[in-house]
C-alpha cells in the first residue's frame, strides 16, 4: 500500500507530465506552423515547462520547509536556486541557448542531459542565428559594426577562449554546483552548518576548481 505522500506525489508527477505534453504539443504545434524550415522544438517546450513545475514545486516546498524550521542559510540557497530555475525556465521557453543549457543542468536527471546534449547541439545554429537577428533588431550592429552592453562584452571574451578553456571552465562550474546540491541533499554537516563547516564546504568547492585551473593554464602555457 502506498501512503498518502506517496500518492500525492505521484498524482503531481502525472499531472505535470500531461501539461507540459499539452503545453509541448500546442506551442510546439505552432512553432513549426511560423517556422516551417527550422526543427521542431515539442521536446523543449516539454522538458522546460515539466522541469519548471516538478524541480520549482520540490524547491518551493523545500523552501517552506526550511523557512518554518528557521534555517536561515538553507531557505536563502534553495530560494537561490528556485529564482535561478524559474529565470532560466522563462529564458529558455524563448529558445536562448545558454538558458537552455542551465535549465537542462537543473533538471538534475541524467537521461535529460544526455537527450539534450544531442537534442540542443543539433538546434545550436538556429540558436545563434536567433540571437543574431534579435541583436539587429535591437540596433545592434554584427560583425564589423559596434556590439554594446556588458553581456555582448562576455560573451565575445568567452567566444576568444579554446574550446578546451571552455569545457575547463565549465567543469569547475559544475563542480561547484555539485557541491552545493550534494551538501544540501545529504547534509553531511548535519542540519545545522557552524562557521568551520561552511569554511570547509567552500574550501571543497573552489580549492580543486582554481588548483585545476591553475595547472591547466601552466600545461598550456608552459608545456603543450
Amino acid at each position: 500500500m502506498f501512503s498518502e505522500l506517496e500518492i500525492a506525489g505521484y498524482a503531481a508527477t502525472a499531472v505535470i507530465a500531461v501539461v507540459s505534453l499539452i503545453f509541448a504539443l500546442v506551442q510546439g504545434g505552432k512553432w513549426e506552423q511560423q517556422n516551417t524550415g527550422k526543427l521542431g522544438f515539442k521536446w523543449g517546450y516539454f522538458f522546460i515547462l515539466s522541469t519548471l513545475l516538478g524541480n520549482g514545486l520540490l524547491f518551493l516546498v523545500l523552501l517552506i520547509v526550511a523557512l518554518d524550521e528557521g534555517e536561515e542559510e538553507a531557505a536563502l540557497f534553495v530560494g537561490g536556486i528556485l529564482a535561478l530555475l524559474v529565470t532560466c525556465a522563462i529564458k529558455a521557453l524563448q529558445r536562448r541557448r545558454r538558458a537552455l543549457v542551465l535549465t537542462t543542468l537543473l533538471s538534475f536527471n541524467v537521461l535529460w542531459i544526455l537527450i539534450n546534449y544531442f537534442y540542443l547541439r543539433n538546434r545550436w545554429s538556429e540558436f545563434v542565428e536567433e540571437r543574431r537577428e534579435r541583436l539587429e533588431a535591437a540596433g545592434h550592429s554584427i560583425g564589423g559594426g559596434h556590439e554594446v552592453g556588458a553581456g555582448v562584452g562576455v560573451e565575445r571574451g568567452i567566444r576568444k577562449l579554446s574550446k578546451s578553456w571552455r569545457l575547463a571552465i565549465v567543469g569547475a562550474a559544475a563542480w561547484v554546483l555539485g557541491v552545493a546540491v550534494f551538501v544540501f541533499l545529504f547534509q553531511p554537516y548535519g542540519r545545522y552548518m557552524r562557521d568551520d563547516d561552511m569554511l570547509h564546504m567552500l574550501s571543497v568547492m573552489f580549492m580543486p576548481t582554481v588548483l585545476a585551473l591553475g595547472l591547466y593554464w601552466v600545461y598550456e602555457r608552459y608545456v603543450r
